[in-house]
């Protein structure tokens, strides 16, 4: 193997590990437009309390905050 592959090899191991957060409208707002514009190399998440707003967006992974307390529904409605 040559000095040159051995660095590339590690190179590519050493590469960071990104994870982006969105919480509430705003954030998951500013997730989907991540997603949308098609930056890679970091994992997407989208967290909020509003179960329809969070069908929309578009992110790897996605959380449904406070479930039991606002059954979906977004905090403001409840408060």
């Amino acid at each position: 193997m040559t000095q040159e592959s051995r660095i590339s090899e590690l190179a590519k191991l050493a590469k960071p590990t990104v994870s982006v957060i969105g919480l509430g409208g705003a954030g998951c707002n500013i997730i989907s437009w991540i997603a949308q514009k098609g930056i890679t190399g970091s994992k997407i998440i989208a967290a909020d309390t509003d179960a329809v707003h969070l069908l929309e967006v578009k992110s790897d992974v996605k959380i449904l905050m406070g479930e039991k307390i606002y059954m979906g529904r977004g905090c403001t409605c409840c408060g």
